[in-house]
């Protein structure tokens, strides 16, 4: 069973940092990166000693976030024009690299799920128009689109319901990928899930 290691770990920090988005270990779990919305600040700490390792300011605020542990790329969906694509650096820093940006186009500024592959080579995005977009890192380009519409929505829908803000990926061992996706049908006040 899980037990309790450790808590506040920024206690010597300005507390205007607020509202933590995501948090991932990296570093085979020896570090922790803390994602948070408004302060547009990525912060790293070391969980054994639980001191501060680097703190990276990013240029637009953070939504949603995913990490993969081979690639050590960090995906991070900016709230402004798409989705950012960041390297940890092994420099004596460690800090992040902004490597790819992925052009979404956005109608308002919510908060869509983001999540890689089993490679780190393909990322599965969320988004405010009833799909879901399966993208190519290295090259920046939409591998395919998945649409989620088709439900019961009004013809004069606002963007709440339109939004696919929950992404789900899966790998068997045996080849078999999985893609989930969830958004709200608010007239009927049911989540719709898809399945691919």
């Amino acid at each position: 069973p899980l037990r309790y290691f450790i808590a506040d770990p920024i206690p010597t920090q300005p507390s205007h940092r607020v509202l933590a988005r995501s948090c991932h270990f990296f570093n085979n779990g020896k570090s922790l990166m803390v994602c948070f919305l408004d302060s547009k600040e990525v912060i790293a700490w070391d969980v054994g000693s639980w001191t501060w390792i680097w703190c990276h300011k990013l240029v637009t605020r953070i939504g949603s976030t995913a990490y993969h542990n081979m690639t050590q790329s960090l995906l991070v969906w900016n709230l402004h024009d798409g989705v950012d694509v960041y390297c940890i650096c092994d420099s004596p820093t460690e800090q992040l690299l902004h490597v790819q940006k992925l052009c979404i186009k956005m109608w308002d500024l919510h908060i869509c799920g983001v999540q890689f592959d089993m490679t780190g080579s393909t990322v599965i995005v969320g988004g405010d128009n009833r799909e879901v977009s399966v993208w190519n890192v290295e090259s920046a380009k939409p591998i395919q689109v998945l649409s989620h519409g088709k439900g019961k929505f009004p013809t004069t829908s606002t963007s709440e319901q339109l939004l696919v803000q929950s992404i789900a990926y899966h790998a068997s061992q045996v080849s078999k990928y999985m893609v989930a996706s969830c958004m709200t049908d608010i007239i009927n006040s049911r989540p719709v899930v898809k399945v691919w």
